[in-house]
């Protein structure tokens, strides 16, 4: 199982949809904080950009320590590629990643070895939140505890 304060995101995505303003994969909370895996390609010649973002809707100070791992998940559903990250996400910076994952022509010529066979990818991030401060986090006042 997954700790408290780790998240898992995993995104099959069709490849055409990956525009210049990106994709989102759906959300998961972790300690009170909503998360998102952005996707995006600037133009057919660039790169595979993948980034962790995180939505709030809080109005003052935050900020919050993320370490997260990224992986291309091939055909064959052994990983390919990884990225990881330290970050301090903060009021002024929701979402960190990597605007060079992987190039967009080594990602679609590789003998299908990424993209499947109805065209979509998968990519995978693995996260954990640590010095949590300013997010309020909802109270369940059904647990006794």
């Amino acid at each position: 199982s997954i700790p408290d304060s780790s998240g898992f995101i995993s995104f099959c995505n069709p490849v055409f949809s990956i525009t210049p303003s990106g994709i989102y994969s759906e959300e998961v909370e972790v300690q009170g904080m909503r998360w998102k895996l952005l996707l995006r390609k600037k133009s057919e010649s660039s790169n595979l950009e993948v980034y962790l973002v995180h939505r709030t809707c809080e109005s003052g100070p935050w900020s919050v320590d993320v370490s997260a791992q990224f992986r291309l998940i091939g055909t064959s559903g052994e990983w390919h590629r990884e990225r990881e990250f330290n970050e301090t996400f903060h009021n002024g910076r929701s979402r960190c990643g990597f605007s060079e994952f992987m190039l967009w022509s080594d990602l679609i010529s590789k003998n299908k070895e990424f993209i499947n066979a109805v065209e979509s990818l998968t990519i995978e991030v693995r996260f954990t939140l640590s010095n949590v401060i300013g997010i309020s986090r909802a109270i369940d006042f059904t647990d006794p505890d």
